[in-house]
């Protein structure tokens, strides 16, 4: 028996090391699921407003109905725009954010949630677009035993390193790269990415990492050492880089990554990688190296239009399924229809609907939600 520590440290290694090679993704997911007494475990993405989704990684799913969720069930789940109504990294359970009775009345759960005998499902959102979100999900099952609170707690510990490898991993193109051939195929990317020691001192660099120390805006090399402009981050990185030398129990349960700013104000995200444990210790020892540092412009952080309505109106997750319905194709009865829901829990939502926004009619409602859709609605 593992205690907690030595539990953490093997996990968050596992996370790591599937970030440089995908096929450890399911049995990580399946060591994730052990731990928080879930059924079911997947990585996948969706776009609420084309109702279309796709599975990168998974394990404990049966293929029949995953195969069914991605080709049918996705338009009718009640849950496809709730990853809105929460942050980036925030665990949260279905349950909380619907009302079993209104998931017990949709044809989402008779046909596709009973028969498997699920229960709940837990997720936090990894990565956010305006429409479309990544997310990492288990579910839970009636025969699941650790209570919903204690699942959302167990996981939140890991929910930012499987960000942060889910992210590294779509960087470095993860069919491609393993942790001997490391710096070599990271030459042809975009993204800066500096090799480092627990010290700091810069190891490798590849092109991308090269430019940006050549030109000093960001992150610049003194006396060989990555130097970040922002003296915070100074800090902050020489701290990372000496945790990574003491293995992954070290790198907390935040794990690692930095804002940096920049000589013009704008932002950068900084990634650190550990490579002094598990598979990826290959590559920390061709190149001497502890870390791997990933330095990438930051995206704004401009509330979507799904958020902005949330916002405005304090919708709640059905009311805002049924908004986009009526929106997109009409009448209660076709919406009833589309959602796999009653025509009377539409037209009570739809009256709710109206009370929030103040409109009158179904005319009004294209006017909030096109007006939400423009930049100039804030």
């Amino acid at each position: 028996m593992m205690n907690d520590v030595e539990l953490f440290s093997s996990l968050v290694s596992d996370i790591y090391d599937a970030a440089l090679d995908s096929a450890r993704w399911p049995n990580t997911l399946q060591r994730l699921c052990d731990h928080a007494g879930a059924t079911a475990s997947m990585i996948f993405s969706q776009d609420s407003t084309l109702k279309v989704a796709q599975r990168y990684y998974s394990w404990g799913d049966d293929p029949r109905y995953t195969k069914l969720y991605f080709e049918k069930y996705v338009a009718l789940s009640p849950f496809l725009t709730l990853p809105h109504f929460t942050k980036v990294e925030e665990v949260r359970s279905v349950r909380e954010l619907v009302p079993w009775r209104e998931i017990q009345d949709t044809r989402f759960y008779r046909e596709w949630m009973l028969p498997q005998g699920y229960v709940d499902n837990v997720f936090a959102t990894l990565e956010k677009s305006q429409t479309s979100y990544a997310a990492f999900a288990v579910t839970r099952s009636q025969i699941s035993r650790p209570t919903q609170m204690e699942v959302r707690r167990r996981l939140q510990l890991f929910i930012p390193h499987i960000r942060r490898a889910v992210s590294i991993g779509k960087t470095i193109d993860l069919y491609k790269v393993d942790a001997a051939s490391l710096l070599a195929a990271m030459d042809s990317l975009s993204v800066a990415i500096v090799l480092v020691d627990s010290s700091g001192k810069i190891v490798k660099a590849n092109a991308a990492g090269r430019s940006m120390l050549n030109d000093g805006h960001v992150v610049t090399s003194e006396r060989g050492t990555l130097y970040p402009h922002d003296p915070k981050a100074r800090v902050a990185l020489r701290e990372a880089t000496a945790a990574t030398l003491r293995g992954d129990e070290q790198i907390g349960t935040q794990g690692i990554a930095l804002i940096l700013k920049a000589k013009n104000g704008d932002h950068y995200l900084a990634d650190v990688l550990p490579l002094t444990s598990g598979a990826r210790q290959t590559a920390g020892i061709k190149y001497s190296a502890t870390a791997a540092v990933f330095v990438r412009k930051a995206g704004l952080n401009i509330p979507s239009p799904p958020e902005i309505l949330i916002e405005l109106y304090k919708l709640t997750p059905s009311e805002l399924r049924v908004l986009h319905a009526i929106v997109e194709i009409g009448g209660v009865p076709a919406v009833a229809e589309a959602l796999g829901i009653s025509e009377a829990t539409t037209k009570v939502h739809l009256h709710r609907i109206f009370q929030k926004t103040g409109a009158r009619r179904q005319a009004d409602l294209v006017k909030i939600v096109a007006g939400a859709s423009s930049p100039l609605a804030r």
